[in-house]
C-alpha cells in the first residue's frame, strides 16, 4: 500500500520491544524493570548518548565524571575506566548525590538502562543540569568493545 508505515523497513536496526514514534525524540522501551522513556531532547537537562559518544566525551577536553549506579558486586566485575560507584539500591543513594558538585558534567549508567533511568530522575530533581545518560548501560559499553576496568570501588 502506498503511504503505509512499514516499521520493518524504517526501523530494522532498532532493539526488539522498542517503539519509535516517527518525527519525535522519544523512545519507549520495555525492560525487565518496566517501561523506560528516553529522550534525546537536551532541554530537559540530560542527553542520551551511545557508547561511542560516551567514549568521545570521556576523551574530550571537558571533565566528565562517570556515575555507575550498579551494585558494588556488579561494579567489581567490570566498569567504565575511572567510574565512581554510587549504587542506586543503597539507602543513602540520594544523599551521596547531594554531596556531588552540580557544576560538573556527569555520565550516568547501570547495566542495561533501567536503574540509571530512575537515577537520572533523582539527579535532575536535585538540580543537576549537565547529565549524559547511557541508556544501553555497561552492557552496551562492553558490546561496543570499549575499555573496561575491574576491581572494587575506590
Amino acid at each position: 500500500m502506498a503511504g503505509c508505515f512499514q516499521p520493518e523497513q524504517e526501523y530494522a536496526e532498532m532493539a526488539p520491544h522498542t517503539l519509535a514514534i516517527p518525527r519525535t525524540v522519544m523512545f519507549i522501551t520495555a525492560t525487565d524493570e518496566g517501561l523506560m522513556i528516553e529522550s534525546n531532547d537536551n532541554s530537559s537537562g540530560f542527553q542520551n548518548v551511545t557508547p561511542a559518544e560516551a567514549a568521545g566525551l570521556l576523551s574530550g577536553q571537558s571533565p566528565l565524571t562517570v556515575l555507575d549506579v550498579r551494585a558494588p558486586e556488579e561494579f567489581a566485575t567490570g566498569h567504565v575506566p575511572g567510574a565512581q560507584n554510587v549504587s542506586f539500591a543503597d539507602p543513602g543513594f540520594e544523599g551521596s548525590l547531594e554531596n556531588l558538585p552540580k557544576d560538573v558534567s556527569y555520565l550516568v549508567h547501570c547495566q542495561a538502562g533501567g536503574r540509571s533511568n530512575k537515577a537520572l530522575k533523582v539527579l535532575l530533581a536535585l538540580g543537576f543540569s549537565n547529565v549524559f545518560h547511557l541508556p544501553s548501560g555497561f552492557e552496551g559499553w562492553r558490546k561496543a568493545g570499549l575499555a573496561v576496568e575491574q576491581g572494587n570501588p575506590s
